[in-house]
């Protein structure tokens, strides 16, 4: 089979969605609220012949994934367009990053009876017993028995194609673990004994179903990214399925970007760095929490610390310069994008800047009066004192540190699409700059972050 993992083109469509729902927010709760509301349309012309893709459904959002290679995670790692990743051993979930209930690893105490690419129905032998040892995040390892049975034969159409299965359920036996995961289910081609559909749990309540593209190829090895601009939607996704210079992207993908549009690099590879960087953030949060005594300064830091442990890592990293022909004549300069790095591209200019941080709700500007980041600030804030330094966040995803106090003020342009952290006073300038740095990580190719 092309294994049995999460297919996600709604990941796209809602990450490009017309309403404006910044990645910085779309975490798969987002995404649900949007999937209830669009419906999953492929245009497989779209989609690279050589490339292995798969429909899945996860935590009830509907997405489009693709297979691809990474030094990090091995051969049989699918990504969805936001770099959750879902890792399978021959057809089998065993690990996925990226998610709000990780699948921290899953090994099997003797080989699991599906772990091929095509089952040899004559030989299998069922009932038959598996057993489980499953981590997940902050509980003690988990050790479960399922009773692998058939649940009878069917027919199911996936991929425009209407295919004659046979039902394979595990039924939980034993567990040792309080709320044990649930028993997968699997719908094999009667004939072939390749994988039609799965349906494999993440936790006891978030499950991944699976319907690989018929007839794809045991592996990737083409360069041929999978690119798709939903139509009335405004941010191009672009995903690498192997290594390969930025320029070459963007000259095998031209998109005509207005002025200012914002574009992301999202890629695995700062995953780690990101998560560590969150943590430090919100510990800094935790520690002011404790200490503040004053109900006004408490409740703003209440609730940064809520919107920020409620943001994913992305990976992203700043790309300061999207022209293709100035990336070649400066290599330095033009980034390797590895199997399942993303790209990001807005096609609509953005309309304001915002002002977040100090201020009990984010100040947006249009920039029509001044663009004097000093003059800004001092508008949001209304008489209320002024700081000596800011952060300006560029749509790109860079991060300057900008004085602006009466004393030390720099002359200093905002453009549309940036973003201005107001430093909250109650923090050292270490942990604002930490905040700042954070905030740059979620790309914002709508110029509105928070609401």
């Amino acid at each position: 089979m092309t294994r049995i993992l999460t297919a996600s083109l709604v990941v796209l469509a809602a990450i490009a969605s017309a309403a404006c729902t910044p990645l910085a927010r779309s975490s798969f709760d987002s995404l649900r609220q949007l999937a209830s509301s669009t419906d999953l349309r492929i245009d497989t012309s779209q989609l690279a012949a050589d490339t292995a893709y798969a429909l899945a459904t996860v935590g009830g959002n509907k997405l489009l994934i693709g297979r691809g290679k990474s030094r990090d995670f091995g051969q049989d790692t699918w990504y969805t367009a936001t770099n959750q990743v879902f890792i399978f051993e021959q057809g089998l979930l065993v690990q996925t990053v990226g998610l709000p209930e990780d699948l921290q690893r899953v090994s099997f105490a003797t080989p699991h009876p599906l772990q091929h690419e095509k089952i040899n129905m004559a030989a299998l032998a069922l009932p038959a017993l598996v057993t489980r040892h499953i981590s997940r995040s902050g509980l003690a390892v988990e050790q479960s028995t399922y009773r692998l049975q058939s649940c009878g034969h069917d027919t199911m159409s996936t991929w425009s194609q209407t295919r004659d299965v046979i039902c394979l359920d595990e039924e939980l036996v034993s567990s040792t673990a309080a709320t044990p995961l649930p028993g997968s289910r699997y719908w094999l081609d009667k004939t072939t004994g390749e994988w039609v559909s799965s349906v494999q749990w993440i936790s006891p309540t978030w499950s991944l179903r699976m319907s690989p593209r018929p007839n794809a190829p045991a592996s990737t090895e083409s360069l041929t990214p999978f690119s798709v601009l939903p139509a009335g939607q405004h941010v191009h996704s672009l995903v690498a399925v192997a290594p390969t210079r930025l320029s070459r992207l963007l000259l095998d993908f031209p998109l005509k970007q207005p002025a200012q549009a914002g574009a992301a690099w999202l890629t695995m590879s700062q995953l780690p760095a990101q998560q560590a960087l969150k943590r430090g953030v919100l510990f800094d949060l935790d520690q002011q929490l404790a200490r503040v005594k004053h109900p006004a300064e408490k409740a703003q830091l209440r609730l940064w610390r809520d919107r920020i442990a409620a943001q994913p890592a992305t990976g992203r990293v700043a790309l300061p310069v999207l022209q293709p022909r100035w990336l070649q004549v400066n290599p330095r300069e033009d980034v390797v994008l590895n199997g399942g790095d993303q790209l990001l591209r807005s096609v609509k200019s953005p309309t304001s800047v915002s002002l977040m941080g100090a201020l009990p709700v984010t100040c947006h500007n249009d920039l029509s009066v001044t663009s004097s980041i000093s003059q800004l600030v001092a508008a949001c804030l209304q008489g209320t004192a002024m700081p000596d330094t800011v952060w300006r966040i560029s749509v790109q995803g860079q991060t300057q540190l900008v004085s602006v106090a009466a004393w030390n003020h720099e002359a200093v342009d905002a453009h549309l699409g940036d973003r201005i952290w107001i430093p909250l006073a109650s923090l050292s300038e270490a942990a604002n700059a930490d905040i700042a740095k954070w905030l740059a990580t979620q790309p914002d190719l709508s110029s509105r972050v928070e609401p």
